[in-house]
């Protein structure tokens, strides 16, 4: 995209970044660049481009950022939610360290944050996966 490291990306370069790879439908690309600007300041940042390629919404975003306030590593996060001791986060592991330590009082968000980390969708969270997380 010619951006620098750190920098944001408005919607004239990025206009002129999908305009020479051949997408050339302007209303098109507008609206495809108003679906990445996640917070609708006029800029696509790094969170909300590594968001979009990895899947994630804003709402997974804001907890890995709290995750990160909370723990200097991953491994300490990661048995601070096990704490069932089995190397892997559960659910109901996951809600009550999200409610008692996060404040999330939304299960279902909870849950739709769990299930975007889960990414071979099998019920709970492993070291590799939290790792990919975090």
């Amino acid at each position: 995209l010619g951006v620098k490291v750190g920098s944001n990306i408005d919607i004239d370069k990025f206009t002129k970044f999908l305009t020479r790879l051949g997408y050339c439908n302007e209303k098109l690309n507008a609206q495809l660049f108003q679906y990445l600007d996640r917070d609708q300041d006029g800029y696509i940042s790094k969170a909300e481009f590594i968001s979009f390629c990895a899947g994630h919404d804003r709402d997974v975003l804001d907890f890995k950022a709290r995750l990160r306030s909370e723990f200097k590593s991953v491994k300490g996060a990661f048995h601070k939610l096990d704490t069932s001791l089995d190397n892997f986060i559960d659910l109901n592991e996951f809600q009550a360290f999200c409610a008692n330590a996060l404040g999330y009082t939304d299960p279902n968000l909870v849950k739709r944050i769990f299930e975007a980390i889960d990414d071979d969708h099998n019920a709970v969270i492993s070291k590799g996966e939290f790792m990919a997380l975090f």
